[in-house]
């Protein structure tokens, strides 16, 4: 059996070799990732279509972890937005936003859309939920203004769809 940086690799007589390795390598990683198995159906637990296709459109597209100001006083000046890049709406219900460590989790609510190519906007502090703008109702500063800071947004089954980092 050939050796590769001291582990053991067995390769048969059909294993794909050079280009094709790599070949096969991506085929494997893309069906995996498309839930395709081996006989093609479906490996994944059935999930809402809409929901799954949410996955490739909607992620972070701006934020503000520094308030004007002190944080404390200025909680809507603390805010993370998040936009759908496709042509249609998205369910996002349940999908969570939140801070390094989770320490601040928020949670979108049941049955909540972002229509084709529109932005939501999270903001820390208080006001009136719209389409557009929705308000954590916190009394203190969620983000960090320094380094390891991080926004995530996680579907409902808890996977990461996006990330972002002002540092």
């Amino acid at each position: 059996m050939p050796e590769h940086k001291g582990a053991l690799v067995h390769q048969s007589p059909a294993a794909p070799r050079g280009r094709s390795l790599v070949r096969f390598a991506r085929a494997f990683l893309l069906a995996g990732a498309l839930g395709i198995g081996a006989s093609g159906l479906s490996v994944l637990p059935a999930a809402d279509p809409s929901s799954v296709s949410a996955a490739s459109c909607v992620r972070f597209s701006a934020s503000n972890f520094d308030a004007y100001g002190n944080d404390h006083y200025n909680l809507n000046g603390e805010w993370v937005r998040i936009k759908n890049y496709c042509s249609t709406s998205k369910l996002i219900g349940y999908w969570k936003i939140h801070d390094y460590g989770r320490k601040h989790v928020f949670t979108f609510p049941s049955g909540f859309r972002v229509g084709a190519y529109a932005s939501v906007t999270l903001y820390t502090g208080y006001g009136t939920n719209t389409a557009a703008k929705r308000y954590w109702r916190r009394s203190s500063a969620v983000w960090n203004n320094t380094p390891p800071e991080y926004a995530y947004l996680r579907n409902q089954y808890g996977t990461l769809m996006s990330r972002r980092t002002e540092y």
